[in-house]
C-alpha cells in the first residue's frame, strides 16, 4: 500500500515531521545491526518478512520514500525511538517486534513437536492393530461364527483395507493432513478478505491476527502522532503497518469518524478505545503514550491468546488417541462379551 504524503513544497517549507524522520533515518544502518543482533541473542531465526523489511530500510534514505513504502510502516515506532534518550521505550518496542515475528513461527514449531509425535503414535497404533491384533480376532470371530455388531464390522473393514491397500492408506492419511492444513489457511484468507461482512467480523473479533494487526496499527499511529504527521497520512501509514487489508481499507471510515462530532455506524470496525484516545483533548505527548500503551495491551493479549490456543491442541491430540484406542478395544471385545454371555 502506498501512503499519501505531502511532497509539493519547497525545501524551506519542508514539514518538521519529515525533518525528524530524515534525522532518524540517518541511523538506519545502526538500527538494522541492532535488530539483527537482537534476533541472534533471542536464538530465533529471522523470518523472511523481517529480512525484506531490513533490506528495504537500508536502501531508504529519505522520509518521503519511507512514508511511501507500506512495507516499512511497522518499523516507524522503532526507528523514531532508536536514538532518543528514552531507551526503555525502544527496548520495549524491539522486544515486541521480535515477539510478534518469531512466536508465530518458532513457538508453533516447538509446540507442535509433541503433538506431531502423538499423531505418529496414533498412526502406529492404527496400523499395528490392523496387522497384528485384528487378524487374531477376525479368525476367532470366524471360528465361532459370531454375529458382529456394526462397529466391529466397520473396524474389520478398515483393517482389511489397510492390509490390502497399504500404499493407498498412507497416501490417504497424508492427503487428510494436507487438506486440514490447507483448509485452515483458507479460513484465514477468507476471514481477511471478507471481514467487512458483519458476521465474519464478529467471528474474527479478538483473533490473534487482528490483535497483532491492532498492535502494529496503534504503535504506528502513536509514532506518527508524536512527530506531527497529518491525520490522513498517519492513518494510512498505520493501516499499512497493520499488514491486514481490512484495516488498510477501513482507515477512511476511521478518519471520518474522528473528524465528526459524534461517532457513526462506520466507526464500529475499530475499537472504541482507540477512537476515544484519538479524539481526546490531551496533549500530543500524552496521546502518544496512551497509544503506545494500547499497542502493548493488544500485543500482550495476542501472545497470551496464542499460547492458550496452542496449549489447547495437546489435549485434543491425546483425546483422539484415547478415542481411537477405546473404539478399537470396544469394537473387538463386544462380540466376545456376547459370546461369553451366551455360553454362561
Amino acid at each position: 500500500m502506498t501512503t499519501p504524503i505531502d511532497s509539493n513544497f519547497a525545501a524551506s517549507d519542508r514539514p518538521s515531521y519529515l525533518t525528524s524522520l530524515d534525522a532518524a533515518l540517518a541511523g538506519r544502518q545502526e538500527l538494522v545491526d541492532t535488530i539483527v543482533s537482537a534476533f541472534r541473542s533471542s536464538q530465533e531465526p529471522m523470518p523472511a518478512v523481517v529480512k525484506k523489511q531490513l533490506t528495504a530500510l537500508k536502501a531508504c534514505s529519505l522520509a518521503e520514500s519511507f512514508l511511501s513504502s507500506g512495507q516499512l510502516a511497522s518499523l516507524l515506532p522503532i526507528l523514531l525511538s532508536f536514538r532518543k534518550s528514552d531507551s526503555a521505550r525502544f527496548v520495549s518496542l524491539l522486544s515486541s517486534y521480535i515477539a510478534v515475528h518469531t512466536k508465530k513461527q518458532m513457538g508453533a514449531v516447538r509446540f507442535w513437536t509433541y503433538p506431531f509425535i502423538l499423531i505418529i503414535l496414533l498412526i502406529v497404533i492404527l496400523f499395528a492393530q490392523a496387522w497384528i491384533v485384528s487378524p487374531v480376532f477376525e479368525d476367532l470371530f470366524l471360528d465361532f461364527d459370531l454375529k458382529l455388531p456394526p462397529t466391529t464390522k466397520f473396524l474389520v473393514w478398515i483393517n482389511r483395507c489397510i492390509r490390502e491397500y497399504l500404499v493407498v492408506a498412507i497416501i490417504l492419511i497424508v492427503l487428510i493432513v494436507v487438506t486440514v492444513a490447507v483448509f485452515r489457511n483458507l479460513l484465514g484468507v477468507f476471514a481477511e478478505r471478507y471481514q467487512r461482512w458483519s458476521t465474519v467480523r464478529w467471528l474474527t473479533n479478538g483473533s490473534n491476527a487482528n490483535l497483532i494487526a491492532m498492535h502494529h496499527f496503534a504503535a504506528s499511529l502513536a509514532a506518527s502522532t508524536e512527530i506531527g504527521i497529518p491525520l490522513s497520512t498517519a492513518l494510512s501509514l498505520a493501516g499499512a503497518a497493520s499488514q491486514r487489508s481490512y484495516f488498510e481499507k477501513s482507515v477512511a471510515t476511521l478518519e471520518r469518524s474522528l473528524n465528526a462530532t459524534s461517532s457513526g455506524k462506520d466507526s464500529s470496525c475499530f475499537p472504541a478505545m482507540l477512537q476515544n484516545v484519538m479524539q481526546s483533548s490531551v496533549g500530543v505527548a500524552a496521546k502518544a503514550r496512551a497509544l503506545y500503551r494500547l499497542s502493548e495491551v493488544y500485543r500482550d493479549r495476542a501472545l497470551l491468546r496464542r499460547r492458550k490456543s496452542l496449549a489447547a491442541a495437546q489435549p485434543f491430540v491425546m483425546l483422539a488417541i484415547g478415542v481411537l484406542v477405546g473404539f478399537i478395544t470396544v469394537s473387538l471385545f463386544l462380540p466376545l462379551i456376547g459370546l461369553v454371555t451366551s455360553l454362561s
